[in-house]
């Protein structure tokens, strides 16, 4: 269940039933849509404020007909997703270890972090480097919080660091 609250109000403004246990809620920068990582692995996308599946498929790869589009980049719960400033990113993050990395202009899955110990409960601070946009090159900076430990997760780009 998502309830909408407010901080004047003693009871929730709206309430909507989910399908699945939703595990966070992170908004898009323009306010009109929401990511919902899910217990079954997957990062719904809804709409905002009535938190119904925004993108929809012709099929369905799911016994139950649903015609939701959904990411699908963990096999065990995911736990959290943040957006870049620029709203052209998206991370997830699961009790799979892993931090998926999305393009929201194709939805597609560009890259995976793996070496995470622990499930990863939280992504702050995602920024892409500015040699994100090279289709060879896609690396992006990102802490990422597990079980331990805080750990910042970077992948290998030609010239400087990312700061």
């Amino acid at each position: 269940m998502i309830h909408t609250l407010s901080p004047t109000q003693p009871t929730p403004l709206a309430s909507h039933q989910q399908p699945v246990q939703t595990n966070h809620i992170a908004f898009c920068w323009d306010g009109e849509k929401v990511f919902a990582p899910t217990s079954d692995g997957r990062t719904r996308i809804l709409s905002y404020p009535d938190f119904e599946p925004l993108l929809k498929v012709p099929y369905s790869d799911t016994d139950d007909d649903s015609s939701e589009f959904a990411l699908k980049g963990h096999t065990s719960s995911c736990i959290t997703a943040e957006m870049s400033p620029t709203g052209r990113w998206l991370a997830t993050g699961g009790g799979d270890s892993v931090i998926a990395m999305w393009d929201t202009s194709k939805w597609t899955c560009l890259r995976t972090l793996t070496n995470m110990v622990g499930p990863v409960k939280s992504i702050s601070g995602f920024s892409p480097s500015a040699a994100f946009q090279e289709a060879s090159n896609l690396p992006f900076q990102a802490l990422a919080g597990t079980e331990s430990t805080w750990l910042a997760g970077a992948t290998k780009v030609r010239g400087p660091r990312p700061r």
